[in-house]
């Protein structure tokens, strides 16, 4: 690998950029020859030093507890407290932004519904007009079913007259052959 992560090429210590134990930290090696680095880089080694010293505080603010195989690491306090105080004050917050915008109560003049007919009128109204809507409705179906049969109707009378205009034509066109056979044998004749 050519150099991306702290790592050289054919090099075996590798440097780690963020670990989960508190005294490894970025420019510290993983078996902790670091004489090599230190000689590299002598400003890195201060700015390390002083976050190994403000992990390692922080580190025994937070107890580790063994239980069982886990390793329990209890929270830290002080930043515990603060976001619950900030919790709690974003809670109350809400609250009383709710009460402020809370709508007021409706005021309505009562009025009574439905017109001046009473309830056994309306019900008898709906009768009438679900009756009247049924018979309305078989009304409306005979007269499209008229209206079909007068169309097919009239579509049988013109083709029966288109028929026997041709049967006309054809008549009149026999008694002309007849006439013109006719007039030919009589002249054959004298």
């Amino acid at each position: 690998m050519s150099g991306v992560g702290g790592q050289r090429g054919g090099s075996r210590y590798r440097t780690t950029a963020a670990s989960s134990t508190p005294f490894s930290s970025q420019g510290y090696l993983w078996d902790g020859s670091n004489k090599t680095q230190e000689a590299e880089n002598p400003q890195k080694r201060t700015t390390s030093e002083e976050k190994q010293s403000s992990q390692a505080s922080v580190y025994q603010q937070q107890q580790e507890q063994y239980v069982g195989p886990y390793v329990l690491i209890t929270p830290n306090e002080t930043r515990r407290n603060q976001l619950q105080q900030i919790a709690q004050k974003e809670l109350n917050d809400l609250e009383r932004w709710k009460e402020e915008h809370r709508p007021g109560p409706i005021k309505l003049v009562p009025q009574r519904l439905g017109g001046k007919e009473s309830e056994a009128q309306a019900r008898q109204k709906q009768q009438m007009m679900l009756m009247q809507s049924k018979y309305q409705q078989k009304h409306k179906r005979e007269e499209y079913v008229k209206a079909r049969k007068a169309a097919e109707e009239a579509e049988i009378l013109k083709k029966k007259a288109i028929q026997r205009e041709k049967a006309e034509r054809l008549e009149v066109k026999k008694r002309q052959q007849e006439i013109q056979r006719r007039e030919t044998f009589l002249e054959d004749r004298y």
